[in-house]
C-alpha cells in the first residue's frame, strides 16, 4: 500500500515565517527597484557605477527606510518587553510576537540595538530597579525579584556592570 501525505500551507507557516510589512512599504520598495532597473537599462555599464557612487544620499535614504521598517517590525517585541519585564521572557516569545523566526529576530535585534536580547532586557530591568531603589523600605532582593531577576547575585552583577556601583551603593547616593 502507498500512503499519501499532504502538507498544507498552514502546516508550513510556522517554519517559514515572513515579517508582516505594510503594503505601502512594499509598494515604495518596489518603486525604488523599478527605478533602479529602468536606469540600468538606460545607462548600462560603468556609467551606472559612476552614477551610483554619486548618489549616496539616495541610498542613505533607502537605508534609513529599511532601518525604520526593521524597527517597526521589532515594535511588538519592544512593547512586550516593556509590559512583561518582570516575567521570564524568551527569544521564542519575542520572535512569535513579531511573526519571525528566532534566528532572524535575534540577528535583526542585535543589528538594530547593538546588543543582544538578554542584554537589552537586563538594561530595561535595571532601569526599572533604579526607580525602586529610591524607596528605603524595599530590599535589594525584593527589587531584583520584582524586576524579573531570579537570582539577586546576578542582578547585583548586572547592575554594577551597567552603573559602576552596586544597587546598595546606588540607593545610598539617593538617600543623601
Amino acid at each position: 500500500t502507498t500512503e499519501i501525505y499532504t502538507l498544507s500551507l498552514h502546516d508550513a507557516l510556522p517554519i517559514y515565517r515572513l515579517p508582516k510589512v505594510p503594503y505601502h512599504k512594499i509598494e515604495a520598495t518596489a518603486k525604488i527597484l523599478q527605478t533602479i532597473c529602468r536606469y540600468m537599462v538606460q545607462n548600462p555599464g560603468e556609467k551606472l557605477l559612476a552614477e551610483l557612487s554619486n548618489s549616496s544620499d539616495a541610498f542613505n535614504q533607502v537605508d534609513k527606510r529599511i532601518r525604520f521598517a526593521h524597527e517597526d517590525l521589532l515594535k511588538p517585541a519592544m512593547q512586550y518587553i516593556e509590559e512583561h519585564y518582570s516575567e521570564k521572557i524568551t527569544l521564542k516569545q519575542l520572535a512569535n510576537v513579531c511573526n519571525v523566526s528566532e534566528s532572524y529576530f535575534s540577528r535583526l535585534f542585535s543589528k538594530i540595538h547593538g546588543k543582544n536580547v538578554t542584554q537589552y532586557i537586563n538594561d530595561i530591568r535595571i532601569a526599572k530597579a533604579k526607580l525602586l531603589l529610591s524607596d528605603p523600605e524595599m530590599t535589594v532582593n525584593y527589587i531584583a525579584r520584582v524586576c524579573g531577576f531570579d537570582d539577586s547575585s546576578y542582578f547585583i552583577k548586572c547592575f554594577k556592570k551597567l552603573n559602576g556601583v552596586t544597587p546598595h551603593e546606588y540607593s545610598k547616593t539617593l538617600g543623601q
